[in-house]
């Protein structure tokens, strides 16, 4: 229902930018795209463990691109989005493990001119300020009429300036029930004990993968007939 609800408008030859797609949300946003003839260009969080993993998983799914976060600043990337038919209308991002109003505050005296920008990240924690970046990065990269939805924030969070924060509840209520059976997810079934899991290279740790228990539509030609 949350990727139904924020790719709302998209159809046809959209580009959907999603930075911190490797989620459930993300990969339905992936196929959704891909039902409905757009194109979705997924960046996994750069808090995932194995990125490169998470990147298989979204083009598996459908993604038109996929990369871990940072590779959003380089040129490649560039290349990327220049070769979308139409740079991306939405920016859509995940602020579940974003502490949303210390990187608004990064990205507010960001845009007050170099001085501020450079005072404000001197001063940030430096997560903070990695994700302030990426955000503008992403949003740099966007259309300049782009439109910007987050999710996921943590609860009583104020939206990000110049946001949208979706709100599952709302978009429920105004749902066609008809449409949202066409919407329907299958997922593997999993519990703590059975999620997948990887070795981390770095320190032999055993970490669970969530992206891992992947999730798809169950008709994705009556889903992308319901947008």
């Amino acid at each position: 229902a949350t990727a139904q609800g924020l790719l709302e408008g998209v159809g046809k030859g959209d580009a959907v930018l999603h930075l911190g797609a490797e989620g459930a949300v993300g990969q339905v946003v992936a196929q959704l795209c891909a039902a409905r003839g757009a194109h979705a260009v997924s960046l996994v969080g750069a808090d995932v463990l194995d990125p490169e993993d998470a990147v298989e998983v979204l083009k598996g799914v459908g993604a038109f691109a996929a990369a871990p976060a940072h590779f959003a600043a380089s040129p490649a990337f560039r290349a990327v989005i220049a070769d979308l038919p139409a740079p991306p209308k939405l920016l859509v991002a995940d602020l579940a493990a974003v502490d949303v109003a210390a990187v608004d505050a990064v990205l507010v005296a960001m845009r007050g001119g170099v001085a501020a920008g450079r005072a404000a990240v001197d001063a940030a924690d430096a997560r903070d300020v990695r994700d302030a970046k990426a955000l503008a990065t992403c949003r740099a990269l966007c259309a300049a009429d782009a439109a910007v939805s987050t999710y996921n924030a943590r609860g009583g969070a104020a939206p990000l300036s110049g946001a949208t924060a979706f709100a599952l509840d709302a978009s429920l209520a105004s749902v066609d029930p008809a449409a949202a059976l066409s919407a329907t997810v299958f997922a593997e079934a999993h519990n703590t004990d059975t999620l997948p899991r990887a070795i981390h290279a770095a320190n032999g740790a055993v970490y669970k993968h969530p992206y891992r228990q992947q999730v798809w539509l169950a008709d994705p030609a009556a889903a992308a007939a319901a947008a």
